[in-house]
């Protein structure tokens, strides 16, 4: 479907921001997340496949280095994939190069086997994939993981900036009118960027379905000055991106989108003029099936 830009919806909070960069305390985006609440998942065994073979559906998940032991490794495996609400599917692989290593692909795609792919070029006889499916997967309630920020930190999101621009999860000011719109934490994006060069942003997947509307909410907060900043949310299957320009108020921003495996949702802000100002507040982000 196509997204059309929206219209910003006002939601008047607290006083003005002044056009000078935030005092706010530094972003804690290294701090250690709860996990997502999801329940204990079980695995079902479904092909392994020997040297050659390598098992990838479109758009991979993440990739760390694993116990090449297979009986530590698979299970190092599964609980990276119990912690993550997209995961529907591993693939645990080993591999010979100057020495014996493992990983684990974690894809939020079903399992099929036509994702198995043959290189005649791979002779090692220790090279082999195994793959395994989430038996129990169903959507979390909470489409969007610590949407809210109050788990006082950053991951499930990622960080995607230019040196110049902070993004992190801070703590509100609730002696200052108008910082906080509900909670303990906001997402921040702060600091200074040449025009259209770059950005300052935080990224996520929701767990969301092809074939699928969903909408998502957020409410935003932006300084006014004579370098007055641009945000952009989006989904990435969106033809067209809404933007938003600052007014110093709480702000209603949403859309609505199409859903597809592992697809990645953005918040990025960047100054229309040189050296300009990026200091935007986000919070209380959320998304849902959409019905209308």
């Amino acid at each position: 479907m196509q997204n059309t830009l929206l219209t910003n919806t006002e939601l008047s909070i607290g006083a003005a921001a002044s056009p000078t960069l935030s005092t706010e305390p530094t972003p804690s985006s290294t701090a250690t997340c709860s996990p997502t609440p999801i329940p204990d998942r079980t695995f079902q065994f479904e092909s392994e496949k020997g040297y050659g073979w390598s098992y990838f559906p479109t758009g991979t998940g993440s990739d760390p280095i694993i116990s090449s032991d297979e009986t530590i490794g698979v299970p190092q495996c599964k609980n990276l994939c119990a912690a993550d609400p997209n995961c529907r599917t591993i693939a645990y692989f080993v591999y010979a190069d100057a020495t014996l290593g493992a990983g684990c692909l974690l894809f939020p795609t079903p399992y099929n086997a036509s994702y198995f792919s043959y290189d005649p070029t791979v002779t090692s006889p220790y090279n082999y994939t195994k793959v395994y499916k989430v038996t129990n997967w169903s959507p979390p309630a909470e489409l969007l993981p610590n949407g809210d920020f109050e788990r006082g930190c950053l991951a499930p999101w990622s960080e995607t900036s230019r040196p110049t621009i902070s993004v992190g999860v801070v703590r509100c000011d609730k002696n200052v009118p108008g910082d906080c719109l509900s909670g303990n934490y906001y997402l921040q994006l702060n600091g200074t960027d040449p025009a259209r060069e770059g950005f300052g942003g935080a990224s996520a997947e929701p767990v969301v379905l092809p074939d699928q509307v969903y909408k998502f909410t957020g409410y935003v907060k932006g300084a006014v000055g004579p370098t007055q900043e641009q945000l952009v949310a989006y989904y990435e299957t969106m033809a067209n991106i809404p933007t938003w320009t600052g007014t110093g108020d709480w702000e209603l921003i949403e859309f609505t989108f199409n859903g597809s495996y592992g697809g990645g949702l953005s918040i990025t802000a960047d100054a229309t003029k040189t050296g300009g100002l990026v200091d935007w507040k986000v919070d209380n982000c959320k998304v849902e099936k959409f019905f209308g």
